[in-house]
């Protein structure tokens, strides 16, 4: 469940002191797949 659906974005982000530019960077980068995912795979 994520909170900032239920609670406002900027109140959330005060509590835990993060910037916004910060919860957008991480939320974005959390979305995109391993490009070397078959790679690190082979290695293991």
């Amino acid at each position: 469940m994520e909170l900032r659906h239920k609670y406002d974005l900027t109140v959330l982000l005060d509590c835990i002191n993060m910037a916004r530019s910060s919860f957008y960077y991480y939320a974005k980068k959390t979305q995109h797949t391993d490009k070397y995912a078959d790679t690190k795979a082979l290695i293991q």
